[in-house]
């Protein structure tokens, strides 16, 4: 509660009032304590006070900053979403839309077996050679 209270031990605490009721008095002694204790009270809310507004500031600015990132990151997702779709507003009225071709359609599309499969060269006997025999 008091901070400043945490390094006196009981019996200061006791020397404290027994100064204080002499020299003050008995009659003004708890006037004085209700006075020094609304003097505390007031301390701290203001010192509260302070620290509400600096934290809200501080809030303040964490909260813009935590929606740019957001923007940010949904800007990202997007385009990661889409890297190879144009933008729509962009694309004129009627028009159509091209098709993507991937690289290993383009392979297999390059690749395509001939029509007519070429002649295999044979080594063997002649034909014309093998009649006369």
């Amino acid at each position: 509660m008091f901070g400043f209270f945490s390094n006196i031990g009981p019996w200061e605490l006791a020397i404290v009032a027994l100064v204080a009721l002499i020299v003050v008095g008995p009659d003004k002694l708890p006037e004085m304590m209700r006075t020094f204790a609304r003097t505390l009270n007031n301390l701290r809310d203001i010192g509260d006070g302070y620290k509400r507004e600096f934290q809200e500031a501080l809030n303040v600015d964490e909260i813009n900053e935590l929606k740019n990132s957001v923007q940010d990151m949904q800007k990202d997702m997007q385009n990661m979403m889409n890297p190879l779709t144009p933008p729509a507003k962009n694309k004129a009225p009627g028009a159509t839309q091209v098709p993507v071709v991937k690289p290993e359609e383009e392979e297999q599309e390059s690749a395509a077996p001939p029509s007519e499969p070429e002649p295999e060269n044979v080594i063997g006997p002649d034909p014309a050679t093998e009649a006369v025999q």
